[in-house]
């Protein structure tokens, strides 16, 4: 595998190209794990990292759980310490995000 650079940032990609296609994704990490998958007990032995992601629309960067999505932990601000991340996961939990409009002929509910 080596590093390449892509559309949507860097990557690790096989060295064979095009013979062989397999890829994965370099992420990101803030040295945090997401405190959502320590209080879930299903998850707690193998917790997700918190890691910098960017948005679809604008491409604003945000901070999320590299288990979504079995685990959709999200924030804006990149915690720099263990207080500033308590904070953030009680926020995102009194304050959780709303779902997302759909626009199209699915949200009407007509099928295809």
């Amino acid at each position: 595998m080596t590093v390449r650079k892509g559309r949507f940032g860097y990557f690790l990609g096989c060295s064979r190209y095009p013979e062989c296609k397999g890829i994965s994704k370099i992420w990101n990490k803030t040295g945090f794990k997401c405190p959502e998958c320590l209080s879930k007990a299903e998850r707690k032995e193998n917790p997700g990292d918190v890691v910098e992601r960017k948005s679809r629309g604008r491409g604003k960067p945000f901070f999320g759980c590299s288990r979504y999505p079995d685990c959709t932990f999200i924030t804006n601000k990149k915690p720099e310490n263990e207080q500033e991340l308590a904070e953030a996961y009680q926020n995102w939990k009194d304050n959780p995000p709303k779902p997302r409009k759909k626009y199209g002929k699915s949200a009407k509910g007509e099928s295809a």
